[in-house]
């Protein structure tokens, strides 16, 4: 009967009481957990890079900005100030090329180091690079007298080399290789192998660095260049091997070929007057060139060359 009683008694004291809730024990883990850390913003996207559009568009701001330095140029003329072909040249091109590679970064929305970095470059290279720059320039000079000139584009081109002599040497060939294998290598080619397969980027901007001369006779010699300067990119990893044959190139048909010819016992004005490269310059240019290309093709292509 005890026993009963105090179970009863248990019951009474354990039963919830009604309106009241029970407490509960203290469990951290019910705790609401901390907010988690937001996740990093993904990086915007790199832009694409630029393609044959933005090339051409660049071309016709060059010329466009060319045409401008001709006829302030010309203005000068009407106010008596004449200036020598060649240093007039220096000026024209020295405006052109400066405005439109600055406009190039911007309309490519890349930095001058990312579109226009030299990269590397060993010394050891630049011998070949001089002996096939010779001996390519005779051998294109010959290839071009194929083409017939007429009077006018002759004259124009002896009246420009027979310019001031420290001009031809600053404008044609160290201006105009530099800024041209900045834009065509530099900017053109290195954006097309980030689209196209190697050959193909090396065809799609030698073709268009011949049309870009808009003449035959230098797209001709453009054309050569083109090709033989993206491969150098390739296998160098830099713009500097190129400008080399560039400017050795522009150096030998500008002040190479009266003291070769003189060396046969051609004079200047003769060599002019020929119809063809004498065949005692032409074989200098093939062993030239044949041992440069051999010697460059035998040095081992740098780590940072694309692959």
């Amino acid at each position: 009967m005890q026993r009963r009683r105090i179970g009863n008694a248990c019951q009474l004291n354990c039963s919830p009481v009604p309106g009241r809730v029970p407490a509960m024990a203290d469990d951290s883990s019910l705790e609401p957990s901390p907010t988690p850390p937001p996740f990093p913003e993904s990086p915007a996207p790199a832009p694409p890079p630029p393609g044959i559009g933005k090339a051409l568009l660049l071309c016709a701001v060059f010329y466009g900005l060319t045409i401008f330095a001709t006829l302030l140029d010309h203005g000068l003329k009407l106010l008596g100030i004449t200036l020598d072909m060649a240093v007039a040249l220096f000026f024209e091109l020295l405006f052109a090329w400066s405005l439109t590679l600055w406009i190039s970064t911007r309309l490519a929305n890349r930095s001058w180091k990312t579109l226009y970095g030299l990269g590397t470059f060993r010394k050891i290279y630049v011998i070949p690079l001089f002996l096939t720059g010779v001996g390519l320039s005779i051998l294109l000079s010959e290839a071009v007298t194929f083409i017939p000139m007429p009077g006018f584009a002759k004259e124009f081109f002896l009246t420009l080399f027979a310019g001031n002599r420290l001009f031809v040497f600053l404008g044609i060939c160290l201006l105009a290789p530099v800024m041209e294998e900045l834009f065509f290598r530099g900017f053109l080619f290195r954006s097309l192998l980030q689209r196209y397969s190697p050959r193909k980027a090396v065809l799609i901007s030698s073709l268009l660095f011949a049309v870009f001369h808009l003449n035959p006779w230098q797209a001709v010699v453009a054309l050569a260049i083109g090709v033989l300067n993206a491969w150098l990119l390739l296998r160098t990893g830099g713009l500097i091997a190129g400008v080399v044959i560039h400017c050795t190139v522009n150096f030998t048909s500008s002040f190479l070929f009266p003291p070769l010819g003189a060396l046969f016992g051609f004079s200047q004005q003769e060599l002019i007057d020929s119809n063809h490269t004498p065949w005692q310059i032409l074989l200098i240019g093939l062993v030239s060139a044949s041992a440069g290309l051999l010697w460059i093709i035998k040095l081992k292509p740098e780590p940072t060359a694309h692959s």
